[in-house]
């Protein structure tokens, strides 16, 4: 009966475990996949401005060209 008791708390804490790394992974996939969604909007968009607009944020066309190449998971 006494083993049986520590094999019940153990399972518990096992599955209260589990609970939380999957609520908080899950969370972490879902703020990972906001992050990703934001940069290709904000890539996107810096691949729409002009000369003018570019020279006036400090940035080249060189610099552009360097943040569109990179993939959307990369900062």
């Amino acid at each position: 009966m006494i083993f049986r008791l520590f094999i019940q708390e153990d399972f518990v804490r096992y599955v209260d475990h589990l609970r939380r790394v999957f609520v908080d992974g899950s969370a972490l996939i879902y703020r990972d996949l906001e992050i990703w969604q934001a940069r290709a909007k904000q890539r996107r968009q810096l691949a729409k401005l002009d000369e003018r607009a570019l020279s006036d944020m400090g940035i080249s066309f060189a610099e552009r060209d360097e943040e569109l190449r990179k993939p959307f998971w990369q900062k």
